[in-house]
């Protein structure tokens, strides 16, 4: 096959343009003194901060969030919780069992439960700690085995199993593969500023 010479030919090579070279990096000079900007060096004078608060423990029923506290802080433009999310409150990769922000119940460290709107981020973090939410606390599955146990409290409605999906393959017959549990993936984010044109739309300030 045409791939097969092409893949011989790459390993079979002694010199290679970028492998096993000293190759200088374009950016290395600017960042290194100093002068290459980043994503955060882009935002203009005014900018709207924001800041997510979220949950401090791993599950649990919410039983009231106060916001009154740190909508008083000087700076602080707006805060929202679930109650104002317009439309269907769920966003989810495979299923739709995530809430934007959540009002009712949190299912981990970290669940998102309101967004701080601040003029600064001085205003913003001390809104975040005048921010109170009653919590009812659940038990928490710390591995996906404690989550399977027989009679372990469901984290998501619908039980702690996302899918259960059977994969065969070649002539094994009675051989089934299952794969249990939910999963999470963490991935670094790639942040890309914007600004308003005039007059309508989006450009990149680089």
């Amino acid at each position: 096959m045409e791939y097969d010479k092409i893949l011989t030919d790459i390993l079979g090579r002694k010199d290679f343009l970028v492998v096993g070279k000293n190759v200088i990096r374009t950016d290395a000079l600017d960042k290194a003194l100093g002068r290459a900007k980043y994503t955060a060096d882009y935002v203009p004078k005014g900018t709207t901060i924001l800041k997510v608060y979220r949950s401090t423990v791993a599950h649990a029923n919410i039983k009231s969030i106060d916001t009154s506290e740190a909508l008083k802080v000087p700076g602080v433009e707006a805060i929202y919780t679930g109650t104002d999310v317009t439309g269907n409150n769920q966003i989810g990769y495979a299923l739709p069992d995530q809430p934007f922000l959540n009002d009712k119940k949190v299912h981990y460290v970290g669940d998102p439960i309101a967004l701080i709107c601040a003029k600064d981020e001085y205003a913003a973090m001390e809104a975040m700690d005048k921010i109170h939410v009653d919590y009812e606390e659940l038990p928490a599955h710390l591995d996906i085995d404690a989550a399977l146990v027989e009679g372990a409290e469901d984290i998501h409605d619908g039980g702690n199993i996302a899918l259960v999906t059977t994969i065969r393959k070649g002539d094994i017959a009675g051989v089934r593969v299952r794969r249990r549990g939910r999963r999470g993936h963490l991935l670094e984010p790639i942040p890309r500023p914007y600004v308003h044109r005039d007059g309508g739309g989006l450009r990149d300030p680089r």
